[in-house]
């Protein structure tokens, strides 16, 4: 009978939280006494955190018990930045750390939540330590939620002071590029919000290297752009087929948009798209 009724539980919890429910800092919607609930909660020291509510107390101490792993913790609760795209795929995990609070499962980010920044919170009850066994009850689905601190009511102050290297021209084989802002950055991923145009003002296809992760100095103020190494260098496939993304004596634009997010949830003052004339590659011609 408790298995049947942590399960009956945990099942109307993934049904009262339906995909796409969205909380910001107000008050959280009602749902099914007992059943878990995904909220934006305060920690101790006054920093937002993501509260798992409505779990039955033998599971919160089975938790205490067990001390998961990282790995084994993201997989019972995982926290990441919302994609603009929903096919996307998902972004890493945000690091944090996980802990039984006030009778709730609470993630606390390492760093804080950006002002104004959605993250997806999928928590699975599958993964839970009372899942496991022969007797287990079988697991409802996955419980997913949108949670977002609201921005701040000001107006957008963060500008691209820079985009380096700097002269009066790029070699042909050049590798990367660094985009300097007046103040920190928000955690959401740069790739959808910078572009490489060609003359006509058309997108490079494929210009940039696709990574998991962004490339941030420690205050998030400079970010890194690879080319893709497999175009520039000459003499593998991907050089073959589609050519180096800058070509010598050709000038392109590189289009940062206005809608990437500082620290405080603002958009830029303004877009910036700053020129690239192209030239040789200095001394021999391949890298």
């Amino acid at each position: 009978m408790r298995h049947a009724a942590r399960a009956a539980a945990l099942v109307a919890g993934a049904l009262a939280l339906a995909p796409g429910c969205l909380q910001t800092g107000g008050p959280a919607p009602e749902s099914v006494p007992g059943a878990p609930r995904i909220r934006l909660a305060t920690s101790p020291s006054g920093q937002r955190a993501v509260d798992v509510a409505g779990l039955p107390a033998a599971d919160l101490e089975q938790l205490e018990r067990a001390a998961p792993s990282r790995d084994a913790w993201q997989a019972i609760l995982r926290v990441h930045v919302a994609q603009a795209d929903p096919g996307a795929a998902a972004l890493p995990p945000v690091l944090g750390d996980y802990a039984v609070h006030d009778g709730a499962l609470r993630f606390t980010p390492r760093f804080p939540f950006d002002a104004g920044q959605r993250y997806e919170v999928v928590f699975d009850p599958s993964s839970l330590p009372s899942a496991r066994g022969p007797s287990a009850p079988i697991p409802p689905p996955p419980v997913r939620a949108m949670v977002e601190v609201p921005a701040l009511d000001r107006e957008p102050s963060t500008r691209v002071a820079a985009v380096y290297p700097t002269g009066p021209e790029v070699p042909e084989n050049h590798l990367r590029l660094y985009i300097v802002f007046s103040a920190p950055m928000g955690l959401g991923s740069g790739n959808p919000h910078v572009r490489l145009l060609d003359e006509r003002g058309d997108p490079v296809a494929d210009a940039f290297l696709p990574l998991d992760v962004d490339l941030w100095n420690a205050d998030r103020t400079r970010y890194t752009i690879f080319y893709d190494p497999g175009r520039v260098k000459r003499g593998i496939r991907p050089n073959a087929e589609l050519g180096r993304p800058l070509s010598a004596d050709r000038r392109y634009t590189l289009a940062i948009d206005a809608a990437w997010r500082d620290a405080a949830g603002q958009p830029l003052v303004a877009p910036f798209r700053p020129e690239l004339p192209v030239g040789a590659t200095p001394g021999r011609g391949d890298l």
